[in-house]
């Protein structure tokens, strides 16, 4: 019946992996009942929230979105949760690096794994774009130019064809996009291997692409995306 149900679609349910013992034997005891699961623990992480438990919430919220995958206001709350709540928890002159921790795992929880079981949620495409033109784009966080620098080197380095940063083989002067502000172009029809490794990267690890890139610059550009 299960396998019937995923091959014609007619549930959204994901088998839950990595949930704690406890979790997963209610879990399985109650099957369909998931939903009642996660609104228990929705309760609790709101109620932590009130008591400023900002970490403890945030592993409640993990647990949510995997029993709940595609209730697109839980991936939400908990990437907010980890932009907003805790990375403020620490200094954003004397440890930048550590906000910047929270501030990429918020963005990265949405883009890397929210939108991906919500392709169409226009929600989940509204939250991922405040993160990054509030938190990177703004200047109203104590640590913005640390963020702006630290993603300007993400884009711009190439871990070279190892794909380990850090190595010999490792290039600074172009990243994803290249030398040029429309260095994408250059991925619409890659003709060597390092152009082939770069689109890898930009669509695996950033989730872009040349095209959409391309279709963006062409309705609001020219747009600097080194």
């Amino acid at each position: 019946m299960n396998a019937f149900r995923k091959e014609k679609n007619l549930t959204h349910t994901e088998p839950v992996e990595n949930l704690p013992p406890t979790l997963a034997l209610t879990t399985v005891m109650l099957g369909g009942f998931r939903g009642l699961i996660a609104n228990v623990l929705w309760v609790r992480a709101m109620q932590m929230q009130e008591d400023g438990k900002y970490f403890e919430m945030a592993q409640l919220g993990d647990w949510i979105t995997k029993l709940q995958p595609h209730a697109d206001h839980v991936w939400r709350v908990t990437a907010w949760n980890m932009s907003y709540n805790i990375s403020v928890k620490f200094d954003g002159i004397k440890t930048p690096n550590v906000r910047w921790h929270w501030v990429r795992r918020g963005f990265e929880l949405i883009r890397d794994q929210g939108l991906n079981y919500n392709p169409h949620s226009a929600h989940l495409y509204h939250e991922l774009a405040w993160h990054f033109q509030h938190k990177l784009g703004h200047n109203l966080d104590d640590a913005h130019r640390f963020y702006k620098l630290a993603w300007s080197l993400e884009m711009m380095h190439d871990p070279g064809p190892d794909g380990r940063p850090g190595t010999d083989d490792d290039i600074y002067d172009g990243g994803v996009i290249g030398t040029r502000r429309d260095g994408y172009l250059d991925l619409l029809d890659p003709e060597t291997d390092e152009d082939r490794r770069r689109l890898k990267r930009l669509k695996e690890v950033f989730k872009m692409t040349p095209e959409k890139m391309q279709a963006v610059d062409e309705m609001w550009g020219p747009l600097e995306w080194r």
